[in-house]
Parts: C-alpha cells; sequence; structure tokens
C-alpha cells in the first residue's frame, strides 16, 4: 500500500491510499453505500476471486485515511474510489465510484464540487504516476476507458481537460429492486424460447451493440436471451462483473 499526501492551493487536504487488492474494510464500507456503489463493488469483489493483475490498482481518496483498527475504525463520509487496470487496452480499463453520487442530481454545494474536485484531480495525479510506473518506455496509448461513470462525476472530471466523452454519448443505467419487479406470467410467443448465450451468441451481441466489451469476455458472464427457434438471438441481458 503506498500513501501520498496532496495538497493545492486554496483546497483541503485529500489523502490517497493506494492498493494491489482491495482490503475488506473497504468491501464493507462500498457495502454500506449500496445501491449507488454497486458497480464499483461487484468490479472489487470481481478481482478479488480472479487471478491478481500485475497491473491492476485500487485508489482510495478522502480527507482521510481509511484505517482497519476495529477498536477505532475509521471511515470518512466523503471519499472517491477507483480500480484500474493498465493491461485491459480494448475494454473498461478504470471504474470510479464517488459518494457525490449518493446525492440527488445536480444537488451538490460549491463546498462539495470543491471537496470532490480535488479528490477527482488526486485521482488524475496517481493514474500518471502509476502509467509512468507501469510503461516507463512510452509505449501504451495515452488515453484509458473509464466506464460506467456518473453525470456529476463526468461534469466535474471534465473540466480538468483530460477526461471526454465517447462519440457515441451517454448511457442510462438503472436500478431494480427484484423483489419489485413484476413476474413474467406471459409466454413467450410462438416461435421464441429463452436461452443462454454461447460464444457465436455473444459475437453477435458485440456486432450489434457499441460496447467495449468482447465476445471472450461476455462468454464468462451469466446472461439471459430470448431466442428464435432457428437460435438466433433477439434480445439479451448479461449479469457483468
Amino acid at each position: 500500500m503506498g500513501q501520498v499526501i496532496v495538497r493545492r492551493p486554496g483546497t483541503m487536504r485529500a489523502q490517497k491510499q493506494v492498493f494491489a487488492t482491495a482490503p475488506q474494510g473497504l468491501i464493507e464500507l462500498l457495502t454500506a453505500h449500496l445501491p449507488t456503489s454497486l458497480t464499483i463493488l461487484r468490479r472489487l469483489q470481481f478481482a478479488a476471486r480472479s487471478k491478481p493483475s500485475p497491473t491492476g490498482r485500487v485508489l482510495f481518496v478522502a480527507d482521510q485515511n481509511l484505517t482497519f483498527d476495529k477498536a477505532a475504525p475509521s471511515f470518512p463520509s466523503k471519499f472517491t474510489v477507483m480500480y484500474s487496470d493498465f493491461s485491459v487496452s480494448t475494454e473498461t480499463q478504470m471504474f470510479l465510484y464517488s459518494t457525490l453520487e449518493d446525492k440527488p442530481p445536480m444537488t451538490y454545494t460549491a463546498e462539495d464540487r470543491a471537496v470532490y474536485e480535488e479528490q477527482f484531480l488526486a485521482i488524475v495525479d496517481e493514474l500518471i504516476r502509476l502509467r509512468n510506473e507501469f510503461d516507463p518506455e512510452g509505449t501504451c496509448p495515452t488515453a484509458m476507458l473509464l466506464g460506467s461513470v456518473h453525470a456529476d462525476v463526468c461534469s466535474i472530471l471534465e473540466k480538468t481537460g483530460r477526461v471526454f466523452p465517447r462519440p457515441t454519448g451517454l448511457y442510462d443505467k438503472w436500478l431494480f429492486r427484484v423483489e419489485d419487479l413484476p413476474r413474467a406470467e406471459s409466454p413467450l410467443p410462438q416461435g421464441m424460447h429463452w436461452g443462454h448465450a454461447s460464444y457465436s451468441d455473444c459475437e453477435i451481441v458485440v456486432s450489434r451493440t457499441d460496447i467495449p466489451r468482447t465476445a471472450a469476455t461476455l462468454s464468462k458472464l451469466q446472461s439471459s436471451l430470448i431466442k428464435l427457434d432457428d437460435g438466433t438471438p433477439i434480445a439479451w441481458a448479461f449479469l457483468g462483473n
């Protein structure tokens, strides 16, 4: 774990902690911020179950350190977490969660903005340092793909001049409580049936959807598809990691 103190003129002190894998205390902290922390929490849990990436890092930024002393735990109220992996070049390389996302959209104050702007700048500074550490020859692309970013977070990040939206535009994200969903009582129309995605199905999904995923990645995820009787997939859903 590494730690750096960053101070910018006229701002508060942001403290950075860098981990090769997410400590259990961080997992518990993110769990307390569900459902808005779901994306980063799932990604960290998946990384913990997989073979460690030599260039995967978890970045934690807050106005105080995250401590794991059970007698006196320290849980900051405003913080930012990022998972980055420089070895993944064709898919999403970074996932970010900030407690700014817990607020209703566009309701943060000027004080909130100052706090989170400093945290985001500290994240960017650390990413630059890590890239130089992992790629001292400068052979890797200079841009990385940040996925599933919240609109309020993006609006602040874009002002750094280092974050640019994809030309395909924005995507919506919806959170559903499973227990509140209506049951599908009606059967599928004649000529259709439920199924799971084969590798060839995943190739079709990738070819028809503008998402930064490969068929190999999609084939590892849990899936549910509606197919025609000839096996052609016409609707699909994947449970991301």
